[in-house]
C-alpha cells in the first residue's frame, strides 16, 4: 500500500510540474503578445494646391465699352423748336408788311384790307424759309457745340472707366501674385509637415519591427519548450495510474494534497482520493474549472491550498517576467530602430530581459528533462514487473 501510494505521489509531482510550468508558458506567452505592435501606416503624399484651384479663381476685370458717339439731334426735334421758339418772327414780319403795304400800296391797289393781305402772306412767304434757313444754321453750330460737350462728358466718363479698369487690373494682379505666394508657402509647410511625419512614423515603425523581432526572439524557444512539455505532459498521462477523467491540473493537485495531508491514502473506494474529490465538487468546496479559479484564486487558499499556492507563485513570476519585457521593448521602441545588437546587450534593461528569459527557458528544459527521466525509470520499472510476471 505504501509503494503504491509513493508511486501515485511520485506520479502526481511529475505531472503537476509539467501542468504548473505549462499554465505558466501559456500565460506568459498570452500576456506578452498583446504587447505586440502594429507599425503605423504611412501618411499619403500630399496633393500640391495651385493658385487657380475651384475656390480660388483669378479673373481679369471686364474692358469697358469703348465710348459712344452722340447721336444728331434730328429734324424734327429742329421743326418742334423752330415751331416753339420762332414762329413769332414770320408773323410779325408779315404784320409788319401788311402795315406798310396798307400805307403805301391803299392808293395804288385800292382799299385798306388787300394790300394788308397781299404784303402779309408776302412777307409771310418770304420769311418762313429765311427763318427756316437762319435758325437751321444757328442750330447747327448750337448742336454741334452741344454734341461737342456731351460727347466730352461721355469721353471722360469713359477715361475713367478705363483708368479704373486698369488700376483693377493690377489691383487682381496684385491680388493674384500675393494669393500664389500664400500657396507656394502653403505647400511648403504641408510638404515640411508631411517629411516630418513621415520620418517619424518611419522611425516608429522601425522601433516596432525591432521590439516585435525582440518579442519573437524571446517567445518562440518558450513556445517550443511549451509543445515539448505538452507532448511529455501526454506520455505522463499515458501511463495510466489516473483514470483519464481526471487528467488536469485541479484534479491532480487536489489529489496530491489528499495524499500529503493524509486525508486519503488509496485511489478508489469509499475513502478514496476519487470519491472525495467528486464529494467537495459536488458540495462546492473545491472548484474545478482552471478558468474560474483564476478569477476568483482568493477564494480557494482554504479548500484547495497546494493549487492556490502554485498559481500564486506562477502569476507571481509571471508578472516579473512581464515587467522585465515590457521595460525592454520601451527601451527597443523608444529608439526606434537605431539599436544594434552590441547596444541591446550592453543596455541594462534588455540584457536584464535576455538573462531572465534565459533562466526562464533552462528551467523549463530542467523539468522537461527531469520528467522525461522519470518516464524512463517508470518504463524500466514497469519491464522489470512484466519479467517479473512471466
Amino acid at each position: 500500500m505504501e509503494r503504491e501510494k509513493y508511486e501515485l505521489t511520485t506520479h502526481l509531482r511529475q505531472a503537476l510540474s509539467l501542468e504548473y510550468d505549462i499554465y505558466a508558458a501559456e500565460e506568459l506567452i498570452k500576456m506578452n503578445e498583446r504587447q505586440r505592435q502594429t507599425p503605423k501606416p504611412l501618411p499619403s503624399k500630399p496633393v500640391a494646391r495651385t493658385a487657380v484651384s475651384p475656390t480660388h479663381t483669378y479673373t481679369m476685370p471686364s474692358l469697358p465699352n469703348k465710348a459712344r458717339e452722340v447721336a444728331p439731334v434730328s429734324g424734327d426735334v429742329i421743326m418742334d423748336e423752330v415751331m416753339s421758339n420762332y414762329i413769332w418772327i414770320p408773323i410779325v414780319l408779315a404784320v409788319i408788311a401788311g402795315i406798310l403795304g396798307e400805307v403805301f400800296l391803299r392808293e395804288a391797289i385800292g382799299g385798306a384790307v388787300v394790300p394788308f393781305i397781299i404784303c402779309s402772306i408776302g412777307a409771310m412767304l418770304l420769311g418762313v424759309p429765311v427763318t427756316f434757313g437762319v435758325v437751321e444754321d444757328n442750330h447747327k453750330t448750337a448742336r454741334q457745340r452741344m454734341q461737342n460737350v456731351e460727347q466730352a462728358k461721355i469721353d471722360r466718363e469713359y477715361q475713367l472707366r478705363l483708368e479704373q479698369y486698369h488700376d483693377n487690373v493690377e489691383r487682381s494682379k496684385l491680388a493674384y501674385l500675393q494669393h500664389e505666394r500664400e500657396v507656394e508657402e502653403q505647400n511648403k509647410r504641408i510638404q515640411e509637415n508631411y517629411s516630418v511625419v513621415w520620418h517619424e512614423t518611419h522611425r516608429h515603425n522601425d522601433g516596432v519591427e525591432e521590439a516585435n523581432a525582440m518579442l519573437d526572439r524571446i517567445l518562440t524557444p518558450i513556445k517550443a519548450e511549451l509543445a515539448k512539455m505538452r507532448a511529455t505532459l501526454k506520455r505522463v498521462y499515458k501511463l495510466g495510474y489516473i483514470h483519464p477523467k481526471y487528467h488536469n491540473m485541479v484534479a491532480y493537485a487536489m489529489f496530491l494534497e489528499y495524499f500529503d495531508t493524509g486525508r486519503c491514502s488509496q485511489l478508489i473506494g469509499a475513502h478514496g482520493v476519487y470519491n472525495l474529490f467528486e464529494h467537495e465538487l459536488t458540495m462546492s468546496r473545491i472548484i474545478d474549472r482552471l478558468d474560474c479559479i483564476i478569477r476568483n484564486l482568493e477564494q480557494i487558499q482554504k479548500n484547495q491550498y497546494y493549487l492556490y499556492c502554485e498559481i500564486n507563485q506562477a502569476n507571481q513570476n509571471i508578472k516579473h517576467l512581464t515587467s522585465c519585457v515590457n521595460e525592454g521593448l520601451h527601451y527597443i521602441a523608444n529608439n526606434q530602430g537605431n539599436l544594434t545588437y552590441e547596444v541591446l546587450q550592453s543596455n541594462q534593461a534588455t540584457a536584464n530581459m535576455s538573462r531572465q528569459f534565459d533562466d526562464y527557458i533552462s528551467h523549463l528544459e530542467t523539468t522537461n528533462k527531469e520528467v522525461l527521466k522519470y518516464l524512463e525509470d517508470a518504463k524500466k520499472v514497469d519491464q522489470k514487473l512484466l519479467e517479473a510476471t512471466k
